[in-house]
């Protein structure tokens, strides 16, 4: 399909959040999704396993997502919100396995990382966290390690992201 069949737009592309887990929608957000703004596809629904990507590509019409945000904003009790970018980036962290550091992570950490290796990233970290475990800081590094790859074959940023 190429055209919305409600607004008649044609369709564009992006690449969006996927929810994992289980969800269960309203009658009535079920019958808006079909009828009010079938081609919004603000995410996709990704069942209860995790998979591997954390993004899935999707056609979608500009008139069914802002439709899409209008009927949220006055029904927000029987619908999906659109996912925030702070959503967004918790999926993100935990898909990547972050392990909820809450040490010290200096600006330059990232380059670090990427210049000199996880060795060095790890004893940079170690500078700034003196007190950390050394297991600590490397399980840190690793998601940063994870991230920085992840980010590189990401597709661009969802468009609707602020």
């Amino acid at each position: 399909m190429s055209h919305c069949p409600i607004h008649q737009n044609v369709l564009e592309e992006d690449f969006v959040l996927v929810r994992f887990g289980l969800y269960r929608l309203s009658p009535e957000f079920r019958y808006a999704i079909a009828n009010l703004f079938p081609e919004s596809h603000l995410y996709v629904l990704g069942g209860c396993v995790v998979q591997k990507w954390l993004w899935q590509r999707v056609l979608f019409c500009q008139e069914c997502r802002n439709q899409y945000q209008r009927w949220i904003t006055h029904y927000p009790d029987f619908g999906l919100s659109i996912p925030s970018a702070a959503e967004i980036e918790r999926c993100t962290r935990r898909y990547l396995g972050d392990p909820d550091f809450r040490g010290v992570v200096p600006a330059e950490f990232e380059s670090v990382l990427r210049e000199r290796g996880l060795l060095t990233a790890v004893k940079f970290l170690k500078a700034a966290n003196p007190v950390e475990e050394i297991q600590v800081l490397r399980q840190h590094a690793q998601f940063w390690q994870r991230k920085i790859a992840y980010e590189k074959d990401w597709p661009q940023k969802p468009k609707y992201w602020l």
